[in-house]
């Protein structure tokens, strides 16, 4: 994020999309965290 910044890429206020995925071995877990990120 800093090195967007600071080469002008990001403004540093927008909100990003973000997408984590879990799984657990050997089973049927299955975690989707889908979300945005506001940096400022």
């Amino acid at each position: 994020m800093r090195d967007g910044v600071a080469s002008g890429k990001l403004k540093g206020n927008e909100a990003l999309p973000a997408k984590a995925v879990i799984t657990l071995g050997n089973t049927s877990l299955n975690l989707v965290i889908d979300s945005d990120i506001e940096l400022g």
